[in-house]
């Protein structure tokens, strides 16, 4: 059974596509319909199934004195957290020499836990938050829980903290607590640019303001930089020892770029005001020489940068060095310049997918790009929700629509089953990557088990892919570009009652953004059949379904009235109209209360982009419908759709002088306090114009 409608007409460029590219996805696809038609369970099921399997072989590699332990759950939390362990780590001396040396320095009393600035410093970076479930039940292995305990922080105050300290700061910590930190704030801590400003101003053409806010961003990001460099000087202060992932991360940050997905939207006049350091062949030898290239773990951040800067030649030098030299030449697949020992992550193999996509015109590039699916088909122990979604992006891109949607069903749909009542708990939330801190257990956890697969060789215990939130997102591109509104609508429906997934705000983005894109000026009848002023009344009213459940799902009192609910008592919304929407959201509602429950998380936000695009989707539907009514309609129709127009146009005037007014208290401001009174003021005056909107539409 097809999950997924096809398509009336053929709309993909594959016709013209090189042979070589389809038959490898086909080969990729392949594996992948295979082993989801035989998947074991859940990613933490098959963890558990393959640690109970090979459990004596686990407890002899890490040398587990078993017979000292009689607790089997202290076992396998033994074999998990040398699981944990990455090899950099294990092959790094430096932190066993920092590990001795500050346990010398609490011996001698250096410490005081006690101290005020020691005490907030530690309150920032443990803060314990109820964030998820309130079952009273408590389970001794609670992986899920356990792991996003303490990864909530707020990094501005837990750096001032830092700063309290006695310096040199790390010689006053113990070795947990200043591995935590180092963990936190230099290694984890999220530094991408804020896409959500920066294509509102490219949406609106306005590329100055975007160049401006990109810059803005590369600054914050140089200010980050800066910070951890004064960490990792500290440490040298106190004379311990620089690990490997320090150094690494510090590479990474001297020389981070933007994917050129952001920055294709650039000419090459704009993109030489945006101030991103350099990287070139005069870094990465360098960096070579500094480092030695018979490392992993440089190798493979020199070839994101590599990617990310557009340095074929690097490329070029990195893939012999790490045995992929058969990517750009299979007779390079012997060559005696690798080392047989390196091999680069899947995020290496994703990052050259990426590359030769946005490339592909370059010759040669989509037969480089076919052998690099061949490599992951071939070779690659453990395929994940990533490396699929990589791979789909890459087909939406070039235009295999078809492939997408076959690779899409028989990775995650392949055997629809019906839904157990238990599928909603925290672990299968975790999957879906809704927060910062599920995406880092779910990065753990599909270390571990791609290092079970490398010691256990074992090819019978798979685990079943689940979609996220991009694995929808490349679809909707696809139709929102090829498709029409009812494949989008079916792939909402997938996304409710099957997925569980929420619709965030960049989908909704997205689909209020084809509205504009597939609007016709009267020429194209099947634009205007396929997405037509219904269509978008109809996302909007999902849309404002979605802003209403999840208020409903973290207001506290009973007496709460959803905004809908309010407008329609007091006669604003035309019922009949969107009484089937509005009534039959009972399902969508318990599916945002469970994820509100478990983290307070927010699903949907109004942002100004958000606003800026529903405005203007509308003002082009609108004006169509107009114009192709002039001579059928009634003069009471025509007036309605004038009356419209007109309370739409004055509308946005108010809002966008409510927004000037709100960026000038902004800038009156000193206070964080205030800026975030002014932010929460801000979503209020979005919410409400977003009902007016809905007011307006409602009576067409």
């Amino acid at each position: 059974m097809n999950i997924l409608r096809r398509f009336k007409t053929t709309t993909s460029t594959t016709s013209s596509s090189p042979q070589i590219l389809l038959t490898s996805i086909e080969a990729f696809t392949a594996r992948v319909k295979d082993e989801q038609a035989h998947n074991s369970g859940p990613l933490l099921k098959c963890i558990d199934l393959l640690i109970d399997k090979y459990q004596p072989l686990l407890v002899e590699k890490f040398k587990i004195d078993s017979s000292l332990i009689s607790d089997p759950y202290v076992i396998q939390q033994r074999i998990w957290d040398n699981l944990k362990i990455k090899r950099s780590q294990s092959l790094d001396p430096n932190i066993k020499i920092r590990q001795e040396l500050m346990e010398k320095n609490t011996n001698e009393m250096i410490i005081d836990h006690q101290s005020i600035p020691y005490r907030n410093f530690i309150k920032q970076l443990y803060p314990l938050k109820s964030l998820h479930s309130t079952n009273n039940k408590s389970e001794y292995f609670d992986f899920v829980n356990n792991s996003k305990k303490y990864l909530s922080i707020n990094h501005e105050e837990l750096y001032k903290r830092y700063l309290d300290l006695p310096h040199p700061a790390p010689r006053f910590l113990t070795f947990d607590d200043l591995q935590n930190f180092i963990y936190k704030f230099v290694l984890l801590k999220p530094h991408y640019s804020n896409r959500n400003v920066i294509e509102a101003n490219i949406f609106k053409n306005d590329y100055q303001s975007a160049i401006n806010s990109l810059n803005l961003e590369i600054e914050k990001r140089q200010i980050y930089h800066d910070m951890c460099g004064k960490i990792i000087n500290d440490l040298k202060l106190a004379n311990l020892p620089i690990t490997q992932p320090e150094q690494i991360r510090l590479i990474y940050l001297s020389f981070f770029k933007d994917r050129q997905d952001l920055l294709k939207n650039f000419n090459p006049r704009q993109l030489k005001l945006l101030n991103y350091p350099q990287f070139d062949w005069g870094n990465y030898q360098m960096l070579i020489k500094l480092f030695g290239d018979n490392r992993r773990d440089l190798l493979s951040v020199l070839l994101l940068l590599a990617t990310r800067h557009d340095q074929f030649d690097i490329i070029q030098d990195i893939l012999p060095k790490v045995n992929l030299g058969c990517i750009l030449d299979p007779g390079q697949s012997t060559t005696t310049n690798a080392n047989t020992s390196l091999k680069l992550t899947d995020n290496s193999l994703r990052h050259l997918i990426y590359y030769f996509t946005w490339y592909i015109d370059r010759p040669n590039f989509d037969t480089y790009l076919a052998r690099t699916i061949d490599y992951i088909t071939n070779n690659i122990s453990v395929l994940t929700t990533d490396i699929v979604n990589s791979i789909s992006q890459t087909l939406i891109e070039l235009g295999y629509i078809k492939q997408a949607e076959k690779l899409f069903e028989l990775a995650f749909f392949q055997v629809p089953k019906p839904t157990p009542p238990e599928y909603e708990n925290s672990e299968s939330i975790s999957y879906k990557r809704l927060t910062t801190e599920d995406a880092i257990i779910n990065q753990e956890w599909q270390f571990i088990c791609t290092k079970l697969k490398s010691i256990t060789n074992d090819n019978t215990i798979i685990h079943k892919l689940i979609p996220v939130e991009l694995t929808f997102l490349n679809l909707i591109e696809g139709y929102c570009k090829f498709g029409n509104f009812d494949q989008i609508k079916q792939l909402i429906n997938i996304m409710d009652n099957i997925a569980k997934q929420p619709l965030s705000t960049r989908i909704y983005i997205r689909i209020f953004k084809a509205f504009i894109n597939n609007s016709s000026n009267g020429t194209n009848q099947q634009l205007e059949n396929d997405w037509t002023l219904d269509d978008l009344s109809s996302i909007l009213t999902r849309l404002i379904n979605d802003i209403d459940t999840i208020d409903e799902a973290t207001t506290t009192t009973t007496s709460n009235t959803s905004m809908v609910k309010q407008l329609l008592n007091e006669g604003s919304l035309n019922f009949n109209k969107y009484e089937q929407e509005i009534i039959n959201r009972k399902s969508n509602s318990d599916i945002y209360l469970e994820y509100q429950n478990n983290g307070g998380l927010k699903l949907l936000r109004i942002s100004n982009y958000l606003l800026e695009v529903i405005f203007i989707s509308l003002e082009t539907k609108i004006h169509q419908v107009f114009k192709s009514i002039q001579s059928n309609d009634t003069e009471q129709t025509q007036n309605q759709y004038q009356s419209a127009i007109r309370n739409l146009k004055i509308l946005k005037t108010n809002w966008l002088s409510m927004l000037e007014q709100d960026v000038k208290k902004r800038n009156n401001s000193n206070s964080i306090k205030s800026s975030y009174y002014y932010s929460d003021q801000l979503s209020y005056i979005n919410k409400a114009v977003l009902f007016e909107i809905f007011c307006i539409i409602s009576q067409l």
